[in-house]
Order: C-alpha cells, then structure tokens, then sequence
C-alpha cells in the first residue's frame, strides 16, 4: 500500500511540475541528483537544483521541473507488443496508430478514436513494383512535434533504393493525425508505385441495419480524385461498384472517405465510423484502383487497392497526409 500511495503522488507531482516556468536552465548533473532525491538518496542540496519559488528549500515539484525541462517530454511514445510484432504509436496514453511487418513491408494503420481495430484501411508505405517489397525499419525516433519514422530499401529486381521519411503527429481534441512524407528515389526504370492502400467494400451481404437485408457497406465510401490533365482541372470520383477499375493521370489529392461497416459478421464494430484519409501530393501521379470482385460478398477481406504511381522523373517525392 504504501508503494501505491508514494506511485500517485508522484504522478501528480509530475503534472504539477509541467505547469511550472523555469527560470533557468538545468544541467545533466541536477537532472541525475533529482532522480537521486527521489530514491531518497542523501547528499543533495538545493544550490544544485532551481529553487523557483526562492524559499532556499528543496520541493518535490521543484526537482521534477528539472527533470521534466531535460527530458522535453512531449507525450508521445512508441510501445512495442512483442505478443503481436506490433509497435504502438501513443501520445498522453492513446494509441493513435500502430506499424507492423507484412510481407517485407511496413504497414501503417491509423486511428484517431485511440482503439486500434477501427483503422478502416492499411496502408503499405514502401515504393515498389510488382508488389515486392524489400526494406528496413530503423528505431521510431521521438521528435517534439510527433514520431518519426525511417524506412531503407531496394525497389525489385535491383531497380533502384529508397529512403523514406515520416513524421506523424495527433491531435486529441480533434481526433485527428496528420503527417509529412518524403521519399527519396533512386531508380533505373520509368515508373514505380509509392504505396498502396487497402481497403474493405462489400456488396450483396446482410447487414444488421436495416435487419435481415442485403446491401452495399464496408470501411470505406469512395475516393474522391482531383487534379489536372493538361489544362483541364478535374474533380472525378472512385465508386468501386460502378467502375471495378480506374486510372487517372494527373492527380494532385486524393480524399479516401471512411463508411460504417454494417456487414452482419462485423457486429462488433457496427457504430464505428471509419476515418477519412486525405492526402495531398507536391508532384502529380497517376492513379491506380481496382476492386476485386471475387471477394465482393467477404467481410473482412481487403478487397480494395489504391495506388498512386510516379514516373521518375527526380529524386525527391513528399506529400502530406490528414486522418479524421
């Protein structure tokens, strides 16, 4: 009990402390003696620490300001469940997103509600062709103004390298994440795929509302196409049961709109609404969809292939991204 009670003050000294203004700075020596202090650890004097209300005498909330100050702490985290190969991206203790291997890519799937099954779509980061991927993950790096993620790769059959750069960061009162991405390309050939992004759209299975009808649901509604072919500006929309199959030239934004999935075997997550994708390219691409109608009767598979691909034509490709 009495750990339990020394655990809780402590975390409420700690967000004390965040909203206490320094007013100097702390070196690494007065960061260590408060962790010293903390173990009780004898020896330390208050002219090692920042006596901020000036009474010459040592505060708890006063050598965690020292600490907090050196630490730069910003909220965000990475986690790594070992249990499920998965690496949890957090800020104030909400998984926002999480990143796992698959199949010698990394996918990166978001949700902005903080519960991590109501991702709606998964999102391979890596450039490639013919679907094969090769590539290396390096440590996330925590940043003040989010995480950072570094990938380094080869695109298939010795075509060209990669590296690829992310920096993501969430907004909790929005429910919203948003990020940068640039990649740097070195390749031989004219074309590759940036990435892809999967997705689920069913037709013709029962769902619960209304009851014991068929219909049209799945994570996602459409993707809504804008850019410019030639001198024509365009603002085209992707409905998957309408056109299995679209490619467009010229595309500068994409906006992926999340659905309700109402199909029967995904009761669980019936009042979910998925998120929204929107992502804004420097350079123009061409994109790719295609809607696999083998599996347009399967909750649950990922049916939906979006992807944009660029002709080589320079080193450095970025884009921004927002999910909500």
């Amino acid at each position: 009990m009495k750990k339990q009670l020394f655990h809780i003050n402590v975390c409420y000294l700690l967000s004390v402390c965040l909203l206490i203004n320094s007013a100097k700075a702390n070196s690494l020596t007065d960061t260590i003696n408060v962790l010293k202090l903390l173990v009780d650890h004898p020896q330390i004097y208050s002219s090692q620490l920042n006596d901020i209300d000036g009474n010459q005498k040592i505060h708890i909330p006063e050598a965690l300001d020292s600490l907090c100050s050196h630490a730069q702490l910003t909220g965000y985290e990475v986690y790594d469940d070992d249990n499920i190969n998965i690496q949890f991206l957090k800020k104030n203790g909400i998984a926002f997103a999480h990143i796992s291997e698959i199949n010698g890519a990394y996918c990166l799937r978001i949700h902005p509600d903080g519960i991590y099954t109501h991702h709606g779509f998964s999102w391979m980061l890596i450039p490639f062709i013919d679907q094969i991927y090769s590539c290396k993950m390096f440590p996330p790096r925590i940043l003040n103004t989010g995480i950072q993620l570094s990938f380094l790769g080869s695109i298939f059959n010795a075509a060209g390298t990669f590296n690829l750069n992310v920096q993501i960061s969430y907004n909790r009162e929005l429910q919203s994440v948003s990020g940068e991405v640039n990649a740097q390309v070195s390749s031989n050939t004219s074309q590759i795929s940036l990435f892809e992004i999967k997705s689920t759209y069913l037709e013709s299975v029962l769902l619960v509302d209304p009851p014991n009808q068929e219909g049209t649901t799945g994570n996602f509604q459409y993707v809504q196409i804008s850019g410019r072919d030639g001198e024509m500006v365009f603002n085209d929309y992707w409905i998957p049961k309408n056109k299995p199959q679209l490619t467009k030239d010229g595309m500068k934004q994409m906006l992926i709109i999340g659905n309700h999935n109402l199909a029967k075997e995904n009761q669980s997550d019936m009042q979910t609404a998925y998120p929204d994708l929107d992502i804004t390219f420097d350079t123009s691409v061409q994109f790719k969809g295609v809607y696999d109608l083998n599996l347009k009767n399967t909750p649950g598979a990922e049916n939906i292939s979006i992807v944009p691909d660029v002709m080589i034509s320079s080193e450095n490709y970025r884009f921004s991204f927002v999910v909500e």
